[in-house]
């Protein structure tokens, strides 16, 4: 029962913090939201308290007493779009097949000592150290453990072990629910327009078996997912779905180092749609958010590393980036089977659309930066080419290329059924 407590606490901050924003969802968006951002969200809240000094158990126990009242606060006047579709039992098949496929694995696979876990758990372990973490984590046995690193998934960790008794499996519990709700978000949103697209999604989540391999297994990047799923799509909602887009992306930083760089790009992609003295606010609050971990580590005479500790000879080449991006945007071979390439056509069908031409620029700009991560974290060739670290950066974005492709594919199927339109 205890395993229960991180993912509950978390569904209740997400839903303050959609709930914050004023944007106007249908329940299942609401919900989707909620499940989506509450991990990145108390993630992001911890660390800015790791950061300010404060214990393990005094930041987790703070979180617990607050994340009931701050949802009660902010859900106390949430008004929902009462328009019912035909297209929730989609939302509610598509997410729930992913979630069970989630928890299953994470039953049947508690304890998987890959890099995501086991570099996560050791430097959650440091936090719950008495005195601190910083004397461990500037030490050269932590060096390799990438201990520059934002603290969000240790953070998260540490919320989980505390919470749930220790152990691998408590300290995954408060992840659970991240890809689940970006599945449920995504088919809500989508089947606000189109019935068929909202079956195409359920289908394709359902068929991507890279969602729910990492989804327990201690990365970051399935957070990261969620939360670029609901910053992109909330854009088709309006002006409120812009703070909603806005609110998501300030978590980001706290995740992981290329989350900064998403923050940037989607940012400078949708500040020009705020007015004057909004724009100033968000630009400020991202300012924040991306300059509160470089401050932190400069504090604690550990610089933050913008490039990977690799030798020049072999750090990855612009061809070798290439190659690995054609491998995976063209190879069936892969889990992500072309969704990459799929998502770049798809954008490229629905920049004319009113409702899906700023979704579609985010998702196009967000895959073509993809290999410029790479070039400047300065990836091995080795890791570049053959191993997975293009099929991660692209499983971030996953959730909203898939609502992308079903939306193109529904268009393409069904080209005379008519858009809805979306409340602001």
């Amino acid at each position: 029962m205890r395993l229960l407590l991180a993912p509950m606490l978390s569904l209740l901050a997400g839903m303050a913090l959609v709930a914050a924003t004023g944007v106007r969802l249908t329940r299942l968006q609401f919900v989707g939201a909620a499940m989506a951002l509450g991990a990145p969200l108390l993630g992001a809240v911890l660390s800015l308290g790791f950061m300010c000094g404060a214990s393990a158990s005094a930041a987790v126990w703070t979180s617990v007493v607050l994340c009931p009242l701050a949802c009660g606060w902010c859900c106390r006047r949430v008004a929902f779009d009462g328009k019912q579709h035909a297209a929730a039992l989609p939302a509610l098949l598509g997410a729930g097949l992913l979630g069970f496929s989630v928890v299953i694995r994470f039953l049947a696979v508690p304890a998987v000592r890959g890099d995501g876990l086991s570099i996560a758990l050791l430097r959650a372990l440091a936090l719950q150290q008495p005195d601190g973490p910083w004397a461990w984590l500037s030490s050269e046995d932590a060096a390799l453990l990438k201990a520059d690193y934002p603290l969000g998934m240790p953070a998260l960790m540490t919320f989980g072990h505390i919470l749930g008794g220790g152990g691998d499996a408590a300290a995954l519990t408060p992840l659970l629910l991240a890809l689940p709700g970006a599945a449920l978000f995504a088919i809500a949103t989508v089947a606000r327009h189109s019935t068929l697209a909202a079956w195409l999604a359920a289908a394709l989540f359902g068929a991507l078996p890279l969602l729910r391999t990492y989804a327990s297994s201690g990365q970051s990047d399935p957070l990261i997912a969620a939360v670029l799923c609901v910053a992109v799509l909330a854009c088709a909602q309006g002006v409120g779905g812009l703070r909603l887009a806005l609110a998501s992306l300030l978590l980001l930083p706290f995740v992981k180092f290329e989350g900064a760089l998403h923050l940037v790009l989607l940012g400078v992609l949708l500040l020009p749609l705020l007015e004057r003295r909004a724009r100033l606010r968000w630009c400020i609050a991202g300012m924040c958010v991306l300059s509160a971990w470089p401050l932190t580590l400069l504090l604690h005479g550990m610089m933050p590393l913008l490039r990977e500790r690799v030798a020049e000879g072999a750090a990855a080449s612009v061809g070798d980036i290439t190659t690995a991006w054609l491998q995976a945007a063209l190879s069936p071979q892969h889990a992500l089977s072309m969704l990459p390439l799929l998502g770049l056509l798809a954008a490229a069908l629905l920049m004319n659309n009113h409702v899906w031409r700023l979704p579609a620029k985010a998702c196009a700009s967000l895959c073509i930066a993809v290999p410029l991560l790479l070039l400047l974290r300065g990836t091995t060739a080795e890791a570049a080419v053959h191993g997975d670290v293009l099929h991660r950066l692209y499983l971030q974005l996953a959730p909203a290329l898939i609502a992308l492709v079903a939306v193109a594919a529904a268009r393409l199927l069904a080209p005379a059924a008519p858009a809805a339109t979306t409340e602001s």
